[in-house]
């Protein structure tokens, strides 16, 4: 499952970062390294549902530090709903 989540998004990712011109997508650098933030930055921010907001990261060192930030807070929720889950079925049986 996790495996084609993973392989699933990449693909996604290159997708853009290749095919996507500049007037498909508002603001996308041309310099390729900010582009790849950029494109990883709208992935993850996508895939978490945090939704892009008022302010966002302007800079690709801003957007790793976003990406990272809610990559580990999704990891933490996952990892405490199956913790609870867990615990909710050993105290069904």
């Amino acid at each position: 499952m996790w495996k084609t989540f993973l392989t699933f998004n990449i693909l996604y990712i290159l997708f853009l970062f290749f095919w996507a011109s500049d007037t498909d997508f508002k603001g996308l650098p041309s310099d390729s390294f900010s582009r790849l933030v950029a494109l990883i930055y709208f992935t993850v921010t996508t895939l978490t549902t945090t939704g892009f907001g008022d302010i966002t990261p302007a800079t690709p060192t801003a957007q790793f530090v976003v990406i990272t930030y809610m990559l580990s807070n999704f990891y933490i929720i996952v990892n405490e709903i199956g913790i609870y889950r867990n615990k909710a079925a050993e105290a069904a049986n």
